[in-house]
């Protein structure tokens, strides 16, 4: 005897809304989308999160303390900055980007050319040329190693638009401490106004505020001119009335002469 129709496996009941029957997980491009399907209209909700860049077992050099090789300075090499700077303005990077690698380089060296570092690491970011990124002496090359950085950054954020410049930077470092880098943001935007004004450039703007306005460049005023008279022209205002009435002009330049 066959079942009823609303007792089968699978099939609805007469007058009853689907059952929701389970939950879909969906992972793609950093996404997690978990679909939920509701009774009455098929409507569907979406609880969409931001994955973060997962941890790495990379150490930066200024969390290694009394175990680095070398001594990390408290400080920066200005020289150092405006290199980073430099290529991050030749290779045409975005804000975000030009931020996760200012951030990138306090966090991982103070912005310092180390020849130390976590196993192999060496340079102001950090680089391992065990990892791929290079010779030893291409990784202590700031230019290099900044073209490095950069040039993973900007694949990075292009794959993950919805990332901070600290989440960035921590795509492209695979830190063990991956929040550092957005910690250190406002000492990034420090370092980096410091290198765009040593570059002749504005000031960055925290984020949700304008960028400040570019002052005005002042004008100096024209030198006076002297008028040169045509050729054949009178030069004087006696020539002139003597051109134009030739009695009262003799009259005028000798009553002048005495």
């Amino acid at each position: 005897m066959p079942e009823p129709a609303g007792d089968r496996p699978g099939s609805a009941r007469k007058g009853c809304p689907p059952m929701v029957s389970r939950r879909g997980l969906v992972r793609a491009g950093g996404l997690t989308a978990v679909a939920l399907t509701l009774g009455g209209p098929q409507r569907l909700a979406l609880a969409v999160t931001r994955e973060p860049p997962p941890s790495g077992d990379h150490i930066p050099a200024t969390e290694l303390g009394s175990a680095a090789a070398c001594t990390v300075p408290s400080g920066h090499d200005p020289e150092v900055i405006k290199v980073v700077y430099r290529v991050g303005v030749e290779l045409g990077v975005n804000d975000k980007v030009m931020l996760a690698g200012f951030e990138a380089g306090w966090v991982e060296s103070h912005m310092n050319n180390l020849d130390c570092g976590h196993l192999d690491s060496v340079g102001v970011f950090q680089q391992r040329p065990s990892q791929g990124w290079g010779t030893r002496e291409q990784c202590m090359d700031v230019t290099h190693a900044s073209h490095s950085f950069f040039d993973r950054a900007v694949e990075t954020d292009r794959a993950h638009p919805e990332w901070t410049a600290g989440q960035v930077a921590q795509g492209v470092q695979r830190s063990a401490f991956p929040e550092r880098y957005d910690q250190a943001e406002a000492k990034a935007r420090a370092l980096l106004d410091e290198a765009r004004s040593g570059a002749g450039g504005p000031a960055t703007a925290a984020p949700g505020t304008a960028s400040p306005a570019t002052p005005a460049t002042t004008v100096p005023p024209a030198p006076p001119t002297t008028a040169t008279p045509a050729p054949g022209a009178p030069e004087t205002w006696a020539d002139a009335l003597r051109e134009a009435w030739p009695p009262a002009g003799d009259a005028i330049a000798a009553r002048a002469a005495d």
